[in-house]
């Protein structure tokens, strides 16, 4: 890369701090040595993360601590504006319009004539856009110099509020890939062991995520039904927390459904080895900016099968090739593109080495990189 260390100030607001986005800032300032994050509290109830803060090697200011939710919106919004006017910066990042802090620091930029740079994962298929909503967002989407989106999709959203598309930076979304690679490795070559240690068959689909509404899992239920009578030793790992967890337990047992397992939420340490227990990776959201695990699961050499609502599913996901594309309300979709994968280990083999082949492409240090060039473009304009 030809970008040289830069010394502007620069402040991105985030609402909490998490794991992958602490790797992403910590190699961003390496470019920026004045980097500075404003994390409103240190995580959400929707999420048990745990992040050891001396992994944050970036400079930051952590305005609350415990939830998010426990913190009125208006005080956050006080606590930005005040924090800003002590660090001054020459570029102010905001990344998403949905709470007032957001908005807070949009203004304050706006009022000392400071550049503007808009971060955004959102895309318009994630979820139901009411028309006045929208015109809110373009609003503020034009308030900002430049942006920078995950993937072709939330750029095409970006552009549709009105950015200009020569302005938009295409960053991608990444993880640690060899992390991943490395404990599912580990795992595998201890597998009969370790699955017996965990409760789970030997041979699995696997869904690691939230157990909530959007990621639409009585599908993926109803699909590992159909499989079983064809696969009797299969079995179905779904690892996470969150307001279905009960009512998917009693829906497993309700159907009779012995080798599936839930796994309570587990953290970044843990992951990889699931996935090395694992055998096809499955996501069938209805709702989903990109689907992070998707990165996972295939850096790990698993085949995949996406719902075409994930901004995974345009960019990373090759339909036939590294996985399959399905439509996530058909069941009957998910559980023959999952079928196709059990019954063929060679076609599985082929298209796990296609998956890291495909995810090489998606690393931490070229996200980096484009996310460094995007503010510099920002504040060279």
């Amino acid at each position: 890369m030809t970008l040289a260390p830069r010394p502007e100030r620069v402040v991105l607001l985030h609402a909490v701090i998490s794991p992958y986005k602490v790797s992403l800032f910590n190699q961003v300032s390496h470019w920026f040595p004045n980097l500075h994050i404003i994390y409103y509290s240190v995580t959400e109830k929707m999420r048990s993360w745990t992040v050891d803060r001396a992994d944050l090697r970036h400079h930051y200011t952590l305005l609350n601590d415990g939830n998010l939710e426990s913190h009125s919106w208006i005080k956050i919004a006080i606590q930005v504006w005040r924090e800003l006017n002590r660090l001054d910066p020459d570029l102010l990042i905001v990344s998403e319009y949905i709470y007032l802090p957001y908005w807070s620091g949009l203004i304050w930029a706006i009022f000392h004539g400071k550049k503007r740079l808009f971060f955004s994962e959102s895309t318009e298929a994630d979820r139901p856009r009411p028309w006045w909503k929208e015109i809110v967002k373009r609003w503020f989407v034009r308030r900002f110099d430049a942006g920078i989106s995950q993937g072709s999709q939330s750029k095409a959203y970006m552009a549709k509020l009105g950015m200009p598309e020569d302005r938009i930076t295409v960053k991608g979304y990444s993880t640690d890939n060899e992390f991943y690679a490395k404990g599912a490795e580990t795992a595998r070559a201890n597998r009969m062991e370790l699955s017996a240690q965990w409760g789970v068959s030997e041979f699995n689909i696997l869904f690691v995520g939230r157990f909530a509404p959007e990621k639409n899992l009585i599908a993926l239920i109803e699909a590992y039904e159909q499989l079983v009578g064809r696969h009797p030793k299969l079995g179905l790992v779904m690892v996470g927390n969150g307001p279905l967890q009960d009512s998917i337990r009693s829906e497993l047992k309700s159907r009779h459904l012995d080798r599936a397992v839930v796994i309570p939420f587990l953290q970044k340490q843990d992951i990889p080895l699931i996935y090395g227990l694992s055998d096809v990776f499955v996501l069938p959201s209805i709702s989903e900016p990109w689907g992070l695990v998707v990165n996972e699961a295939m850096a790990t050499g698993l085949p995949v099968v996406v719902s075409s609502k994930a901004g995974s599913s345009h960019d990373l996901v090759r339909h036939g090739t590294n996985g399959y594309v399905v439509d996530p309300l058909n069941p009957k979709e998910i559980s023959e593109a999952i079928d196709r994968l059990v019954s063929n280990p060679e076609l599985r083999q082929k298209m796990g080495e296609a998956a890291v082949a495909s995810v090489a492409e998606f690393t931490s240090e070229k996200s980096a990189e484009r996310m460094a060039l995007a503010m510099a473009g920002c504040i060279d304009l």
